[in-house]
């Protein structure tokens, strides 16, 4: 796929998130996403026409399944974080895009409403009922609000923006991590007459290409092909978003600010180059050791991807957080492969499980 035509892709499924905004996420919604769906599978790296509407269903999967795993995660970063912090982590902002698609999980969202309510100060009824937050749109979005702790639906309006970057982002890890299993499900189903694809469900119509589709979900062979795969995604991939990794995002001035890159510019400073030399040695197969020392908020985090981010693309990195870090860290801790920068920020979560104990 050409620069052109990737950034045609990329465009039209941002305007398919915004329309769903509008729409929800119907199946009949989902069956115009077509740039979307696109996206999708040019990360999958598979080239073969969509059939008409068959992408439907899986996209509805794709995205509840991303959504529901960082609602999961937030919901336990609210019991670590600052609530003032939480507007910028990454997690909060996709559970606030599942909100405005319209994708809840209500058990979740109550709890949330009861652990901010030192912020928020009063009941979801009494905030459902003001004026600026009447309305079929509004209640949408002051339920996005209620997830990065504001209380207003015009919040949940003026960050759409910001929400919808980070569950796009969020949709091209989430396919990254899967990819090699994703691609067998794809590969098995698209040949024609097998055995797999006889049930009527997940065979293609008469004359149309075949729809891999269908059949891609949660399944015990997704599974056993998962474990297979070597974990992590190329370290490049992360460029889209260096969010997800823990990095703070640069200060959000409001409109003055609309635009400009979600980092600040990197100054070096003089640690960056030792670090340089440790990663180098490193690379090189020398067995070595660094620890960087700071108070919070100095750019312990952000040094730290500045020193492996431009690795050679053969270099993989693996940020393992969900379902939760420790017990993503222990299920899949085996299938690390050569050349992984093996990413635990926070390592405290890890490190104090009672799961690693």
């Amino acid at each position: 796929m050409d620069d052109q035509t990737a950034a045609i892709s990329l465009s039209t499924a941002r305007r398919d998130l915004e329309r769903l905004v509008m729409e929800g996420t119907t199946l009949v919604a989902l069956e115009g996403c077509r740039g979307l769906a696109r996206m999708v599978f040019d990360h999958l790296g598979i080239q073969e026409p969509i059939s008409s509407g068959g992408h439907a269903t899986f996209l509805q999967e794709v995205l509840k399944n991303v959504i529901d795993e960082h609602m999961q995660h937030a919901i336990k970063r609210l019991r670590e974080l600052p609530l003032r912090n939480a507007g910028h982590d990454p997690s909060f902002q996709v559970a606030a895009a599942g909100e405005l698609l319209r994708i809840t999980n209500q058990e979740l969202f109550d709890e949330v409403i009861s652990r901010r309510k030192p912020m928020i100060s009063e009941t979801w009824s009494e905030l459902r009922n003001k004026p600026h937050n009447q309305g079929v749109a509004e209640e949408f979005q002051l339920r996005a609000a209620i997830w990065v702790g504001a209380k207003s639906a015009r919040t949940g309006e003026r960050r759409q923006d910001k929400f919808l970057d980070a569950l796009e982002s969020a949709i091209k890890v989430y396919i990254a991590k899967r990819h090699k299993g994703l691609r067998v499900l794809v590969s098995e189903s698209a040949v024609s007459g097998s055995a797999k694809d006889s049930d009527a469900t997940t065979s293609a119509a008469p004359g149309e290409p075949p729809n891999p589709i269908s059949v891609v979900s949660q399944t015990a062979q997704t599974q056993e092909a998962l474990a297979e795969e070597h974990v992590g995604k190329p370290i490049s991939d992360y460029a889209v978003n260096p969010l997800l990794l823990g990095i703070h995002p640069a200060i959000d001035l409001g409109p003055d600010t609309a635009g400009l890159d979600k980092l600040p510019l990197y100054v070096r400073r003089l640690h960056d180059d030792k670090l340089a030399e440790y990663v180098k040695r490193a690379t090189a197969g020398e067995s070595v050791i660094a620890t960087l020392v700071g108070d919070s908020s100095t750019g312990k985090t952000r040094a730290c991807w500045e020193a492996v981010r431009y690795l050679d693309d053969e270099w993989r990195l693996w940020h393992p957080i969900s379902p939760s870090e420790p017990e993503a860290l222990l299920e899949s801790i085996a299938r690390i492969g050569p050349r992984t920068v093996l990413w635990l920020n926070e390592i405290q979560r890890y490190l104090e499980a009672p799961l690693l104990v």
